[in-house]
């Protein structure tokens, strides 16, 4: 195998550990969290595991490269970049809509790592899982290797399976798992770790989008591979663990900020020093929040919170509140 691959550490670990929950608490849950955010500080949190066996893959037949999709603050490119520059791999990003210059972090950030960055309309992007137009893109990179957006394809699952690992092997009990939800690949990636195991703590997502529900529940069950045994109802239940997507906390779609939002993440911010982004951990301790406050936890249930990282795109944030 390309020798490159272990130019990183792949086997890096990150900390699991309890939490002051800083609003109420009438049940009394006991919350904790997997601080995947302290990874890296380029490969951010999730990214790092949903792009490890991805870009291993890739090494191992000799591609010239990886590309992939996203906006212009994207966590995904941002991590895939910076991957790419660690192995010496060059790295592609589709970007969608205009690349207006100066850069924003995010996209200096890659442009400085060696990624070539390669606008497409608003329109054209809406194609990006057209397989005729994929063709045509890479029609200019022969040789590279194509990831989806946010990189949730069955390998980017296979690392989400490695990073359950980490927090099991840190003993740490919980009855819950929550997490944003995003493109559907680390939800997935629990769901089949956890496909099977009558020990499985119940799994909560939380949408970062709007108007994806049922949509979004398909995408993930796609990903885990059971999406036939849900249809034809086939032994779901003693397949998959017990989970469900909130669609209640986007604040008004995708990247979307509320002064709610805003004044949460301070308050949680500055009582429990976890730093959080704007556009899918707050939404999470938001949707938290409310389950805890109206009993749709139970009495002193353990709940575990997935801090996926993507930090790098608070930089981003210097315009007004939506």
């Amino acid at each position: 195998m390309d020798d490159r691959f272990n130019r990183i550490d792949w086997h890096k670990t990150f900390p699991v550990h309890a939490l002051t929950w800083p609003f109420p608490n009438p049940f009394h849950i006991e919350v904790g969290i997997a601080r995947t955010d302290l990874l890296d500080d380029r490969i951010s949190g999730n990214k790092w595991y949903k792009l490890k066996y991805n870009l291993k893959a890739a090494l191992e037949q000799n591609a010239k490269g990886v590309a992939s999709f996203g906006g212009a603050f994207s966590n995904h490119l941002h991590a895939l970049a910076a991957a790419g520059n660690r192995l010496a791999l060059p790295t592609v990003g589709f970007i969608r809509g205009e690349l207006v210059e100066p850069f924003n972090p995010t996209l200096t950030d890659c442009s400085t790592w060696g990624m070539q960055l390669h606008p497409l309309t608003r329109k054209a992007y809406r194609e990006r899982h057209d397989s005729a137009f994929q063709d045509r893109l890479m029609a200019s990179f022969p040789g590279f290797v194509l990831l989806p957006e946010g990189g949730s394809n069955q390998l980017a699952v296979a690392g989400i399976a490695d990073m359950v690992g980490v927090i099991e092997s840190c003993k740490a009990a919980f009855d819950y798992i929550v997490l944003p939800v995003g493109s559907g690949g680390t939800l997935a990636g629990i769901l089949g770790y956890y496909l099977g195991r009558e020990d499985a703590p119940i799994i909560i997502g939380v949408s970062a989008l709007k108007g994806v529900a049922g949509v979004l529940e398909e995408t993930v069950l796609r990903l885990v591979g059971t999406e036939e045994n849900f249809i034809d109802d086939l032994s779901m239940d003693d397949l998959l663990p017990e989970w469900w997507i909130e669609h209640d906390f986007h604040c008004g779609g995708f990247a979307k900020v509320s002064s709610e939002l805003q004044e949460l993440k301070a308050r949680f911010e500055c009582q429990t020093c976890v730093p959080l982004d704007n556009v899918y951990n707050s939404k999470v301790i938001l949707a938290v929040k409310h389950l805890l406050e109206c009993g749709k936890i139970p009495d002193r249930a353990r709940l575990l919170i997935l801090h996926t990282g993507g930090l790098q795109g608070v930089r981003n944030w210097s315009r007004p509140l939506s």
